[in-house]
């Protein structure tokens, strides 16, 4: 236990006398206490305590950018070790973990695909250093379960990618029926719908289905092609060739498309849904004749006007609420996994 010596118990439901006794016990020794198995220090330096102990942090790790931060979570498991890294800054970065481990061989979890994969590392002393690329915002299991037997070094091949293509504007859009936009549209570029001149689309909320056709080489043997759709708002499905290839619903948006396309033409199709928010601000402007959603509290229904003079819930959104970013911004592109010859 580390920690300056408590003045008294903080709780009115405590014997004072009682709690004063414990507290002189645990820190009768002044610098350092030993109580049974454990120590107690008297003072508020953990760091400080910990080297007196000899225990070196869990985990540490070189910081790409001045604002860079990692937080992580360790579990002890049956037959190893797991760690939980989650990258708190909006940008991809690529961090040298040293984690308090040794004789066992590290593994990436994809904590969204479940995909796992070998990792570079190397073994200092009773560490092991790992090579964990990270996404923007994104997490990674780091697991060692099994036995390094010996290869204290496994420097794996570097990564890179490639574009393939750029998959640029015109879209052909269209849009869910009974929502207030056009049946379809073409998009000359990609744009947040809050940008349309249109009402319908501007203030539309539901499913928005883009298409276009893009002619693509064949690709080497073994190699890993994503479609990457830049920013999305707010989840998208994508399909090539009719082939459902996955859904996305967080940064970084791609999908794995290798089992989908074919050397020539491929159609793709991605379904791009955002919240019901704008569609609740269109309903409430002023002069319009029909709406497309009903609120309802306690089975009644809730108009924009009420909630004010204490006449009941308000209606969460008004003709001036600001509306949210929705639909494919892109840039769309296909990419291909590279990997470096050792």
């Amino acid at each position: 236990m580390i920690g300056p010596k408590p003045e008294g118990s903080p709780s009115l439901a405590d014997n004072q006398q009682e709690a004063d006794a414990i507290i002189n016990e645990l820190w009768k020794g002044g610098t350092v206490t030993t109580v049974g198995k454990g120590r107690v220090f008297a003072a508020a330096d953990t760091a400080a305590a910990l080297q007196t102990m000899k225990l070196a942090p869990d985990l540490t790790y070189t910081k790409p950018n001045a604002d860079s931060k990692v937080m992580f979570i360790h579990r002890r498991l049956a037959d190893g070790d797991l760690y939980f890294l989650s990258n708190r800054v909006d940008r991809a970065e690529t961090i040298d973990a040293s984690f308090r481990v040794t004789g066992r061989k590290a593994e990436l979890w994809d904590p969204a695909t479940g995909r796992t994969s070998p990792a570079s590392y190397r073994m200092e002393g009773d560490r092991t250093h790992v090579t964990a690329p990270l996404d923007r915002l994104g997490s990674v299991f780091v697991v060692f379960r099994q036995p390094a037997r010996g290869e204290r070094t496994r420097a794996l091949p570097e990564r890179t990618e490639q574009t393939v293509t750029d998959l640029p504007a015109p879209w052909q859009v269209a849009f869910q029926a009974d929502r207030g936009a056009p049946a379809t549209a073409t998009f000359d570029r990609l744009i947040d719908f809050r940008e349309s001149p249109d009402p319908g689309i501007r203030y539309f909320s539901g499913i928005a289905t883009y298409t276009k056709e893009v002619t693509l080489p064949a690709q080497p043997q073994g190699s890993r092609l994503w479609i990457d759709l830049g920013q999305v708002c707010d989840l998208a499905e994508v399909r090539v060739n009719g082939k459902l290839m996955g859904t996305v619903w967080k940064p970084p948006y791609r999908v794995e498309i290798v089992g989908g396309v074919t050397p020539g033409v491929n159609r793709i199709e991605i379904k791009a849904v955002n919240l019901w928010v704008n569609r609740l601000i269109g309903d409430v402007q002023p002069g319009v004749t029909r709406k497309y959603t009903f609120t309802f509290v306690d089975g009644k229904p809730l108009s924009a006007a009420e909630g004010r003079g204490g006449r009941g819930a308000a209606m969460p959104y008004r003709a001036d609420s600001p509306l949210r970013a929705s639909g494919l911004l892109g840039p769309v592109k296909i990419v291909r996994e590279v990997q470096a010859a050792q």
